[in-house]
């Protein structure tokens, strides 16, 4: 099915949940987050990535849907933590 569920012959009709690769969409906005960041190169967005996940993640289209909002939400601490205090 398109929703993520996928019905198994098992005689009672369980659904079971199938993870999804991010969008394009869903892509794009990571990718913002990260380069709002200024991160100094590609290894260091994969630290990002490993922290928010808790799991090593070498390209963001790896990313599954369910882990979207995790890693949005770690960005946007981060570049709170970033920001210079006092301005």
């Amino acid at each position: 099915m398109a929703d993520g569920y996928e019905v198994f012959g098992t005689g009672h009709n369980k659904l079971v949940f199938r993870h999804q690769r991010l969008n394009a969409k869903q892509v794009a906005q990571v990718m913002v987050g990260l380069r709002s960041l200024h991160l100094s190169g590609a290894e260091e967005a994969r630290m990002v990535l490993l922290k928010a996940c808790g799991r090593r993640v070498t390209l963001v289209t790896e990313l599954y849907d369910v882990e979207l909002h995790k890693v949005l939400a770690y960005i946007a601490k981060e570049k709170r933590r970033r920001r210079p205090s006092g301005a």
